[in-house]
């Protein structure tokens, strides 16, 4: 019996040591970003104190930020794009993804809407195993050729990106209504 709360006692002082950690990543990273990239390796490795951990995970995460560019800097189609998809927004119930089997997944609920796309909670559905995903899925009017190419280029961005703190890409597709659409996790 003390060996199993001696483990729960490691297991918790490994969880908090991971947190004080990947804080430690996390505002080194937002301080470098802001840099030129010509000044981000000396502050790299000074911030770092030596910790070629830490500078290596901030490098992975620098590496992943220029990968993806600055595709959610702006919305595709401008910043007027509020106000085009506000109707799309205004009656949630009346989602006609819900219930939607997209690939191996049911979509339960939606999560969130923006500018280019809205995300959705979904289950597996294949009895394979239990899981929980998140679809991202392009909204309807917005699925013109400039968008899908963009949201292709993402979809390629993430299926490239292996970082313990960038979610995964699982699956993507398109809709029944040709909507492409991501799953990840």
């Amino acid at each position: 019996m003390p060996e199993s709360s001696g483990n729960l006692q490691e297991g918790s002082d490994a969880d908090s040591a991971a947190a004080v950690r990947l804080r430690r990543v996390e505002a080194i990273y937002f301080e470098v970003a802001l840099l030129a990239p010509g000044d981000q390796d000396a502050a790299i490795s000074r911030l770092s104190s030596g910790d070629n951990g830490i500078e290596a995970e901030v490098r992975a995460l620098l590496d992943s930020a220029r990968k993806i560019g600055g595709f959610l800097d702006e919305p595709a189609l401008g910043r007027g794009i509020d106000q085009l998809t506000s109707q799309s927004q205004a009656d949630p119930l009346a989602d006609p993804l819900i219930g939607v089997v997209l690939g191996a997944f049911r979509v339960q609920e939606r999560i969130a809407s923006g500018g280019m796309g809205t995300v959705y909670k979904a289950h597996r559905t294949d009895g394979q195993f239990e899981q929980s995903v998140a679809i991202k899925v392009v909204k309807r009017g917005l699925d013109s050729e400039q968008i899908i190419e963009r949201f292709t280029r993402e979809r390629r961005t993430l299926a490239s990106l292996d970082h313990p703190y960038i979610a995964r890409l699982l699956e993507g597709g398109v809709t029944p209504d040709g909507r492409p659409f991501l799953v990840m996790e």
